[in-house]
């Protein structure tokens, strides 16, 4: 296979799905090149030598920084979120596969992965994934998602921080779909780019998303803040997927401990999303897991709940509990 850089497989990503993407500040549709995205009216975004592209240039630093992501990582790559990734996997194969086939334009993505299902979760040490951005690789970046002939629904990850959901599932589904993670944080972003996966990343906002009208067969928003009003306008209609990931009451529930905190209360979250969410099916993912002093160190600086406040050396965190609600259907 001929080695192609970051920004090769970006620019070939973006030259495949060009007819879906659109200027965030005045609509207009893409020209992409083998250096950048031009539209009508002149504006102008760089694709990096890392392989995202920035739709924010002007945008200021977020409160999310290096070492929150860099702590978040560390768990996300133990398998610690795990059940939600295998959860992911299952409603893309099964609810996503089905709505599509009833759509001519997509039913070219029929896939052979309909036997991964979400694991059960349990109470064993988590394993480490196979793929990691802990470190920058320099081996050559998957193709699967550039090798069809037309361009592959894509799967939208809005929030995706450091973009491990979105680079495990182009990981097991990229003959299918073709995943873009956003967020607004360039820490993330950057880190983000370092998986060696062929999914697309961009810094992005996510109430001016870089995306014409019905372009998107699926949206995730996965611990992270929404835009119905824009996550509707580039869904496919009908039939395009949102899935939604709040925290449950007891999430992370000894570290709010520790700070002294009740349980989160996720109700207005919960009653919003609701009002916004049609066809709704609603699941619950809720488990315990022993932790080691390090790893409880991760925990501790990857949540913003924490601050810049330092773990006392005499917090007793030997387990961690991850209660997460996810909310299923369209828009």
């Amino acid at each position: 296979m001929e080695v192609i850089s970051k920004k090769q497989k970006a620019q070939a990503w973006l030259a495949q799905q060009q007819s879906k993407l659109q200027c965030p500040l005045c609509g207009k549709p893409f020209l992409v090149t083998e250096t950048s995205l031009r539209c009508a009216n002149g504006h102008t975004y760089d694709i990096a030598k890392k392989g995202y592209v920035n739709f924010c240039p002007q945008s200021k630093s977020s409160f999310y920084e290096k070492d929150l992501f860099t702590a978040r990582g560390q768990v996300l790559q133990q398998g610690f979120y795990q059940p939600l990734l295998d959860k992911m996997v299952s409603l893309l194969t099964a609810n996503l596969a089905a709505a599509t086939c009833t759509h001519a334009a997509f039913c070219h993505t029929a896939t052979a992965t309909a036997g991964l299902s979400a694991a059960t979760p349990t109470k064993t040490a988590p394993q480490t994934n196979s793929l990691s951005a802990a470190t920058p690789t320099k081996t050559a970046p998957q193709t699967d998602c550039l090798s069809a002939a037309a361009p592959l629904p894509i799967v939208l990850d809005a929030g995706c921080g450091q973009g491990y959901y979105t680079a495990h599932l182009a990981q097991k589904l990229s003959s299918s779909y073709a995943f873009l993670g956003i967020d607004l944080a360039k820490e993330g972003i950057l880190q983000a780019a370092f998986y060696p996966s062929c999914a697309q990343f961009a810094l992005a906002d996510l109430a001016r998303l870089p995306l014409a009208p019905g372009s998107v067969a699926a949206i995730l928003n996965i611990l992270s803040p929404a835009n119905f009003a824009e996550f509707a306008r580039v869904l496919l209609q009908p039939g395009g997927l949102f899935i939604k990931v709040i925290p449950g009451p007891s999430y992370l529930q000894e570290i709010r401990a520790l700070l002294g905190q009740n349980a989160y209360d996720n109700q207005e979250t919960l009653a919003h999303s609701r009002a916004h969410i049609k066809r709704l099916q609603e699941e619950h993912l809720f488990y315990t897991l022993p932790i080691a002093p390090a790893q409880a160190a991760a925990f501790w600086q990857m949540t913003p709940l924490s601050g810049k406040k330092v773990l006392p050396q005499t917090a007793a965190l030997t387990q961690i509990t991850i209660d997460l609600h996810l909310l299923v259907g369209s828009l």
